[in-house]
């Protein structure tokens, strides 16, 4: 009598795992794929906002965000220590057209009548200046500061941020400085905003504050931009 063969044979279930595992993989590579590209879209669209807001600021007040002289007359509701109403010019050079990073000492009176000094910059007043202008939405850090899901993000003058020895075309006088951004997502960035080379054009990244430029060889970079730099 002849035997019907049931189930599966170990070769047919050997080539189904195969199977099962290629499916799993490629799902867990488009899964991240599909994260990577959500957080480079993340980042784009932070940048693109923040240029839009520093512009729509400098319009409106005719300084930019940091650098306006008195702002306490012209924005309410802001940081004390981001007030202006009496600065120590030899600290600083507030409304020169410059957002500087040079120690800011600025002497409040509060309305308890007592002397509070603040320390800080322009650099550092500028998400204050921002947010409370109504072109930001809230600020999340618990600094004050403007940061992404990978680290801080600061709008400061060229010069006198981590990019000042480097060559970035149009040599841009202000630029937005994205702290950590993983390697993959600068790149993505990059070919979103720039020219795709996170080592050439507009748009660049650097790993030291020295600088030390990124080796252009793609195999040979790290897996973490430390500082990359979008023109304002």
């Amino acid at each position: 009598m002849d035997h019907k063969q049931t189930g599966f044979s170990l070769i047919e279930v050997a080539i189904a795992m195969v199977i099962m595992g290629l499916l799993v993989g490629s799902g867990i590579l488009l899964g991240r794929s599909l994260i990577g590209s959500g957080h480079s879209q993340e980042i784009v669209a932070m940048a693109t906002d923040l240029n839009i807001a520093v512009k729509n600021f400098k319009e409106r007040y005719h300084y930019f965000p940091g650098d306006l002289p008195d702002a306490k007359d012209d924005i309410t509701g802001m940081d004390l220590s981001c007030h202006y109403n009496n600065k120590n010019s030899a600290t600083v050079q507030i409304g020169n057209g410059e957002i500087d990073t040079s120690s800011l000492t600025i002497t409040i009176i509060d309305s308890d009548h007592h002397q509070v000094i603040y320390h800080g910059s322009e650099a550092t007043c500028v998400p204050n200046h921002l947010y409370k202008a109504g072109l930001i939405q809230r600020i999340p850090d618990k600094d004050g500061d403007i940061v992404s899901r990978f680290g801080k993000v600061r709008i400061m003058a060229t010069a006198q941020s981590s990019f000042k020895d480097v060559a970035l075309d149009g040599h841009p006088d202000h630029i937005i400085q994205l702290e950590n951004l993983p390697v993959e997502i600068a790149r993505d960035v990059d070919r979103y905003l720039d020219n795709g080379d996170i080592t050439t054009g507009r748009m660049q990244g650097i790993n030291a504050t020295a600088p030390l430029a990124i080796d252009p060889d793609p195999n040979n970079q790290p897996e973490t931009v430390r500082f990359y730099a979008v023109p304002l």
